[in-house]
């Protein structure tokens, strides 16, 4: 594994979004685990690890920037509703859960540097929200996940905010793939991957046990070569 480690060093000190690189480098310090050199642990610091990006990120209408405590109630207002949370993991959050999480949300970038949550604002009001969730050890993939207010349906405000994410995702971050998990019944979410040219690659029948009851898992995903392509 070391001579991997620098296999995959040498790759990454060329060029750090390199994906052979980066699953040499990450497969090496996954099998490393606790008996890290101390030149694995600064390789992978240095060349792994996520970079926070510098925000706000701004498309022809929306601001999309990390939340804050005051975007509580604007946050509330569609994740307590029955309609936004049926396709979601959770049930709707009262105010006293939503604080609970967004304070998880709004923490500072440096503590989870592989979560990268964002707010989407239009005409100055936050309607919207999307998340990174990048996956080690080599940080070369990410799930991607989003919601929008029902009353703002319909705008391609979720889409312009995604398509802006995943910009981010395969540039800032060189990522080499970005997958979304959804709910199969969830159309909207479903539409949305195509607009946004992930392809689907499974329908899991009854593969996940949700509210009280056995639902179909769709998991969309793109390449950065097909994201490059559909531009």
């Amino acid at each position: 594994m070391l001579d991997q480690a620098r296999a995959g060093i040498a790759v990454l000190e060329q060029r750090r979004t390199d994906p052979v690189g980066r699953g040499l480098l990450g497969q090496a310090v996954e099998e490393l685990g606790d008996d890290l050199p101390d030149w694995v642990l600064a390789a992978r610091e240095r060349l792994l690890a996520p970079v926070p990006p510098r925000l706000p990120l701004r498309t022809e209408r929306l601001v999309l920037r990390r939340p804050r405590m005051e975007d509580l109630d604007a946050l509330h207002s569609w994740y307590g509703r029955e309609e936004v949370a049926r396709y979601l993991l959770t049930h709707p959050l009262s105010r006293d859960q939503m604080e609970v999480e967004l304070r998880k949300r709004s923490g500072p970038p440096e503590t989870r540097p592989d979560i990268l949550p964002l707010v989407v604002e239009y005409d100055g009001r936050v309607v919207g929200d999307l998340v990174l969730m990048i996956k080690p050890p080599a940080y070369s993939q990410a799930e991607i996940g989003w919601t929008l207010h029902p009353d703002h349906a319909g705008r391609g405000i979720a889409t312009e905010a995604a398509r802006a994410l995943l910009d981010l995702a395969f540039g800032h971050y060189g990522l080499h793939r970005v997958h979304a998990d959804l709910d199969a019944r969830n159309d909207r979410s479903r539409a949305m991957c195509e607009r946004l040219g992930m392809r689907l690659e499974t329908h899991a029948l009854q593969d996940f046990w949700s509210k009280g009851e056995w639902t179909d898992t769709c998991r969309y995903a793109l390449l950065r070569e097909e994201h490059a392509g559909s531009r």
